[in-house]
């Protein structure tokens, strides 16, 4: 899990260019996905609901591993690097919001239908911002759950009197635990395309 608390570097370098490039190309867009017309508005509604699902899943998985052996080293571990993703993903997200703050407040506004933006606007663009960046950071961290998952059920089930069955049972609630995170994530998905897709 200590390979997991942070992004490789090629990673890394992909987030920051990507991060930059649409706070430099797309603030508005960015600020407000449900403002993108045609066919890309459906792509960007499949990508928020894959990060809902992700980061909902994930989060959700180490809420059920604090409750049930928040002191087994598993747990520890599960939620150290979840942490450190979450603090990665706020760093850029301050990031990108003050990109998206600059950019926006230079632009001239072309529709005068459009208000120009307020300071009160850069805030809340902000914090959009940096809560967007850290859910998709710890949606990275989903491909790794089922380890520390599995592991922190055979700790809670190595107890007696189920000690003799640790192992089985241990995978047995962990694949239950995460078919039943997995099953709540794909409805907040399923209701995060259908906000951006037809709002």
């Amino acid at each position: 899990m200590e390979k997991v608390a942070q992004p490789g570097p090629v990673l890394a370098v992909l987030l920051i260019s990507g991060l930059i490039a649409a706070g430099w190309l797309a603030p508005r867009y960015v600020a407000d996905p449900t403002t993108i017309a045609g066919p890309a508005r459906y792509v960007v509604a499949a990508g928020l609901a894959v990060i809902a699902f992700l980061s909902f899943s994930t989060l959700n998985l180490v809420a059920y591993c604090l409750i049930v052996t928040r002191q087994s080293e598993p747990t520890k571990r599960f939620v150290s690097a979840v942490g450190n993703r979450a603090a990665i993903g706020a760093i850029l997200g301050t990031l990108l919001g003050l990109r998206m703050a600059s950019m926006m407040g230079d632009r001239p506004v072309e529709d005068p239908a459009v208000q120009p933006t307020t300071f009160l606007d850069f805030e809340s663009n902000l914090s959009n911002t940096i809560t967007l960046v850290t859910l998709a950071l710890i949606g990275t961290a989903w491909p790794y759950c089922w380890g520390p998952v599995r592991a922190s059920m055979t700790a809670f089930a190595s107890k007696p009197p189920l000690a003799a069955h640790a192992g089985k049972l241990g995978f047995a609630l962990g694949a239950t635990l995460l078919l039943s995170s997995h099953f709540l994530g794909f409805g907040v998905a399923l209701a995060v395309y259908r906000g951006v897709a037809n709002p």
